[in-house]
C-alpha cells in the first residue's frame, strides 16, 4: 500500500467516532419504525399509533408503526433485540411480553430484562376487583373471610389461562391463603357476560370493561389493583387501601429500544416520549381507555421488569401455568 492511501485510511479512521457522534448529535434524520407485538385494531396497536402521530411531530421525523404480531408479542421483542442500536427502531411494549410471556412460553430467543434499552414509561391499565351487585360481598375484607369460610365457593372469570386476571385471582389466592375457582373464558368481555349472568362470584376487569356496570350499579368495585386510584373510578379504593398491602396487577406500556442504545440517543427519546405523554389529546386518549399516565423515565421501566418478572415467575412456576 502507497503511503499517500496509508495516510488517507489513518486520516478516515481517525473521523469515524466524530462522525458517529455528529450522526447521534443529530438524530433523527429519517424516518422511525415503532414496533407492536400485537395485531392491528387491538388496545396496544391503538395506543401506539396515538403516541407515534405526536411522536413524529415532537422528533421531526415520520414514526411508523410496524404490527409483529405472535407469541404474546415476542416476536417483536426479538425483532427488536436483534435490531441496530441506532434509535431507527423502537418498540412500544405491553408488559406481558417482558414479565409472563417468557415463563408461559419457556423458551425465548432474547432475554426481557436484558436485550433492550429503556426509554420511558407510557400509561398503566389496572384490573377493578369487580362482584356483582346483589352478591352478599360488600368489600375486599369480606371476600376473603367468605373465601376462607367456604374453601373452593368462589369463581372467578378470566380472559384465559395466562391473562392478566387470571394471574390477579391466583395472585390473591396465594397472598390470603384462600382457595379460589378459575374459570377461563374466551375473552374480557365473555368473562364479565360470565359474572353478569351469576356464573362467576367476581372477576378482576379492566376499567373499561367495567366502568359502565360501576356507574349504573350493576356490579359494585371493590379495589382497583394499582397504587394509586384510578382517575374514571375515583371512589374505589387501591387494594392496599382495601387491606391487601403490594398486590399491584396491572397492563402497562413502555417505550424502549434495542440493546446498546448510545445514551445521547436515549435522552433524547426519553424527552420527547414524557412530552408527547403530557401532550392533552395523548392524556385523554389514555384516560379514555382506562389508563393512567407514568410520567417516568429509563429507571422505572427496568424496575417494573425486574420486579414483575421475578414475581410472576415465581408464581407461573409454581402453580405450573400453561397457556390454552
Amino acid at each position: 500500500m502507497s503511503l499517500h492511501r496509508r495516510l488517507a485510511l489513518v486520516a478516515l479512521t481517525a473521523l469515524l467516532p466524530f462522525q458517529a457522534v455528529h450522526a447521534q448529535d443529530d438524530y433523527p434524520t429519517r424516518p422511525v419504525k415503532l414496533l407492536v407485538g400485537y395485531a392491528a385494531g387491538g388496545p396496544v396497536d391503538t395506543s401506539a399509533r396515538r403516541v407515534a402521530a405526536v411522536l413524529q411531530t415532537v422528533l421531526g421525523q415520520p414514526v411508523v408503526v410496524e404490527n409483529r404480531p405472535g407469541a404474546g408479542g415476542a416476536l417483536a421483542g426479538d425483532v427488536l433485540a436483534k435490531a441496530a442500536p441506532d434509535g431507527y427502531t423502537l418498540m412500544v411494549a405491553a408488559s406481558p411480553t417482558q414479565t409472563t410471556t417468557p415463563h408461559l412460553l419457556g423458551k425465548m430467543n432474547y432475554d426481557p430484562r436484558r436485550d433492550y434499552t429503556a426509554i420511558a414509561m407510557l400509561a398503566i391499565g389496572p384490573n377493578i376487583l369487580t362482584v356483582r351487585r346483589d352478591s352478599p360481598v360488600k368489600s375486599v375484607a369480606e371476600l376473603i373471610a367468605f373465601a376462607k369460610a367456604n374453601p373452593g365457593k368462589l369463581s372467578y372469570g378470566s380472559a384465559g389461562i395466562g391473562a392478566s386476571n387470571h394471574l390477579a385471582g391466583e395472585l390473591l389466592s396465594k397472598e390470603t391463603g384462600t382457595s379460589l375457582l378459575h374459570v377461563p373464558y374466551k375473552g374480557n368481555s365473555q368473562a364479565m357476560a360470565g359474572l353478569l349472568g351469576g356464573e362467576t362470584s367476581f372477576q378482576f376487569a379492566g376499567v373499561t370493561d367495567v366502568a359502565g356496570h360501576i356507574q349504573s350499579g350493576t356490579v359494585r368495585g371493590l379495589a382497583v389493583t394499582a397504587a394509586r386510584r384510578n382517575v374514571a373510578l375515583p371512589d374505589v379504593p387501591t387494594m392496599a387501601e382495601a387491606g391487601v398491602k403490594d398486590f399491584e396487577v396491572s397492563v402497562w406500556y413502555a417505550m424502549e429500544g434495542p440493546p446498546g442504545l448510545p445514551k445521547s440517543i436515549t435522552d433524547k427519546l426519553t424527552a420527547a416520549t414524557l412530552k408527547v405523554m403530557a401532550d392533552k389529546s395523548v392524556v385523554n386518549y389514555f384516560q379514555g381507555a382506562g389508563f393512567d399516565i407514568i410520567t417516568a423515565g429509563p429507571d422505572e421501566v427496568r424496575r417494573r421488569i425486574d420486579r414483575e418478572y421475578t414475581v410472576w415467575g415465581k408464581l407461573i412456576t409454581e402453580l405450573g401455568i400453561k397457556p390454552n
